[in-house]
């Protein structure tokens, strides 16, 4: 460590390099030692040139659990993802809980986000013994970033966040085994948390395997009878010659 007294540069070899305080700052401990641990071995009269190690304690980042633990590529092109605004039904309705929460208006969720609607909605639920939060949704699109004033050019950013892109009218996440008031409390408080449009849906037992929507080109093929001439040689063919269904096997 090099001090200045006087004017004059003065290298100090410290004893602290060797001691187990050093090593356990030098090694990120959650536990910083005191400024008082190092002014005693300190000469009278020195200052020191840079900031104690006390300045280099490790930093706490949140954990996110909601990622992909294995993915093909570390990363992926920014790409550009059309959300549906109507026609496929598919995902608007509640199917494994009594209780949903719908978007109204399509976007992106951060891992962040929906991890922090899980952790709140847990604490509320932790009262109901059964009661269990279901995501239908998950992040699995990583999402990178460089730093502000970055020159371009020398790769692509880290990745800051993995986020998934949504539809309108999609239902996000399910409550099973609460009461209504308990799971309408919980739900609304994951709403507040959202930066989206939602609302609180309830199962209904009509809805719960909702048909999937005939594609556009079928549509146009049924109503230009491109099916007539196929129905019209199946019924001349032979029985044994015609196509099987699944109801007559």
């Amino acid at each position: 460590m090099v001090f200045c007294a006087g004017g004059l540069g003065l290298l100090w070899k410290s004893s602290l390099r060797s001691s187990s305080i050093f090593r356990s700052v030098q090694s990120h401990t959650v536990t910083a030692p005191t400024l008082s641990l190092f002014n005693t071995h300190l000469p009278t009269g020195l200052v020191p040139l840079w900031s104690s190690p006390i300045a280099h304690i490790q930093r706490r980042f949140a954990v996110v659990n909601l990622r992909p633990k294995k993915t093909k590529y570390r990363k992926a092109h920014k790409g550009f993802f059309k959300t549906r605004l109507g026609g496929s039904i598919r995902g608007t309705t509640v199917r494994l809980g009594e209780y949903g929460l719908q978007l109204f208006e399509p976007g992106r969720l951060k891992d962040k986000q929906l991890d922090t609607v899980r952790t709140m909605v847990n604490r509320i639920l932790k009262s109901e013994k059964g009661s269990k939060l279901i995501l239908r949704i998950f992040p699995h699109r990583p999402v990178t970033a460089k730093g502000a004033e970055t020159r371009m050019g020398k790769g692509k950013g880290a990745v800051e966040y993995y986020a998934t892109w949504v539809s309108e009218g999609v239902v996000i996440m399910e409550i099973t085994g609460a009461r209504k008031d308990v799971a309408l409390k919980a739900l609304n408080v994951a709403a507040q948390a959202l930066p989206l449009r939602t609302r609180v849906v309830q199962r209904n037992p009509e809805l719960i395997d909702a048909p999937r929507v005939v594609p556009y080109f079928v549509q146009k093929r049924l109503r230009d009878c491109e099916f007539n001439d196929y129905v019209a040689v199946t019924k001349a063919l032979p029985l044994r010659d015609q196509p099987v269904s699944i109801s007559q096997q």
